[in-house]
């Protein structure tokens, strides 16, 4: 029971950091980081990873990378190139990004759903 309690103090408490910061980012970096978070969870579909196969690789916990691939994570330089390594990509693949091709990874999203 004790371990348990300390547990969700943990989970309680990284959620407070968690709300702190995103409250603290202006609505441009927001979309910031989604548009980036967009495109490194593309990048790894397309290169055919899971996120379990990219956590696994770099000692990551899945939430954690979620987190970033939906923006509500801002990624350090360091696990940016780790992920970059994992799923054998460029660092800067993850930010040659505009709307355009914004538009094309949503359709491509929509349309694999559509597929499978």
């Amino acid at each position: 029971m004790v371990k348990a309690k300390k547990a969700l103090w943990y989970i309680i408490t990284w959620c407070e950091i968690l709300l702190k910061k995103l409250s603290s980012m202006t609505v441009s970096e927001t979309k910031y980081l989604k548009k980036l978070g967009k495109r490194i969870s593309y990048l790894r579909r397309k290169q055919g990873f899971s996120q379990l196969d990219v956590c696994a690789e770099i000692k990551m916990e899945k939430p954690n990378l979620s987190a970033i691939e939906n923006g509500r994570q801002n990624a350090t330089t360091l696990t940016l190139k780790k992920i970059a390594d994992a799923i054998k990509v460029n660092v800067r693949d993850f930010f040659e990004f505009n709307d355009w091709q914004d538009y094309l990874i949503q359709s491509n999203s929509l349309f694999g759903c559509i597929q499978k």
